[in-house]
């Protein structure tokens, strides 16, 4: 059997059961773009290896797709920071199984669910962690001073007579810093990253404060829970028409990009391209910059 009927084979399960193709390929070895059933965004991954064992992944999910025999798990995927599981059946197997369904006892393509629903993950507000960190800063001769209207607080760690410290809480993290780059405090604050000014933070949180168990805000309270609602203004047609262009010219993002290896980290350049010098003779100043697909809460 070749690769391109193995491929057949594969598309031909897959609709069955719900999945939808576009044709779209990417990368050099041709994968296949599907979408998950009463779903628009192509997240699956089809491909077909030189042995004609057929892989499907779904690069949305750290989940598996739910196929039971003659399916087993491959190889994972690694994109970014996540291993992505993958199904694999050789395309001989995947002929037989399809030569002995039935429509009726086919059900639609769906993500395997956990054995044990996840307990309900608990954080802490951030007002609890403002008040256990100025609690914490003022045992180590903290004294604060006015709020800004961005959220941050001036602080003075009692070095000396300006408020030249600065502490603001966000997203369960209290960060402070001082603008003499002489910041030391003890345990429970511990190193952070540097501010845009080059200033040296440390960070807690509330766990790492102290805070008990009944302070705690459950993930499924319904003001986490509802989105917000955000008005999508117009789209200017030369900028879509900018952005089309650049991506059509298929430039790869560079494995070396700064952006990919910021703090020493290094990110997966795959799915990224690069505005080049291609196409871009009215907008020079974007030339390096990076192109990221991003997708709706709706999935488009």
């Amino acid at each position: 059997m070749r690769q391109h009927e193995a491929e057949q084979l594969a598309v031909k399960y897959l609709k069955l059961r719900g999945c939808g193709f576009s044709g779209e390929r990417i990368g050099n070895i041709g994968m296949l773009k599907f979408s998950m059933p009463d779903q628009t965004a192509e997240t699956g991954r089809l491909m077909v290896r030189n042995n004609n064992q057929v892989e499907v992944w779904n690069t949305a999910s750290t989940k598996p797709f739910a196929l039971e025999s003659p399916w087993i798990d491959g190889a994972s995927k690694r994109i970014g920071t996540r291993q992505i599981p993958v199904k694999a059946v050789p395309a001989q197997d995947l002929m037989l199984a399809l030569n002995g369904e039935h429509d009726q006892s086919i059900k639609p393509l769906a993500i395997m669910q956990a054995a044990h629903p996840p307990s309900p993950v608990e954080v802490f507000s951030d007002a609890a962690i403002e008040s256990a960190a100025r609690h914490s800063l003022t045992a180590q001769g903290w004294t604060f001073a006015r709020q800004l209207p961005n959220g941050i607080t001036e602080c003075n760690d009692g070095a000396g007579k300006r408020n030249s410290c600065r502490m603001i809480v966000k997203n369960g993290i209290a960060s402070v810093w001082s603008y003499r780059g002489d910041l030391a405090l003890s345990a429970p604050w511990k190193l952070g990253r540097e501010t845009k000014d080059g200033c040296q933070t440390m960070y807690a949180t509330g766990r790492t404060l102290g805070l008990d168990r009944d302070q705690a805000v459950s993930a499924s309270n319904h003001v986490h829970a509802v989105p917000r609602q955000i008005e999508r203004p117009a789209l200017n047609p030369a900028t879509v028409d900018f952005v089309r262009r650049v991506w059509g010219d298929g430039v790869p993002a560079p494995a070396d990009h700064p952006v990919l290896n910021k703090y020493g980290a290094k990110l997966d350049a795959g799915g990224l391209c690069a505005i080049a010098e291609s196409g871009t003779a009215r907008k020079q100043y974007a030339i390096g910059n990076l192109l990221v697909p991003l997708y709706r809460p709706d999935a488009e």
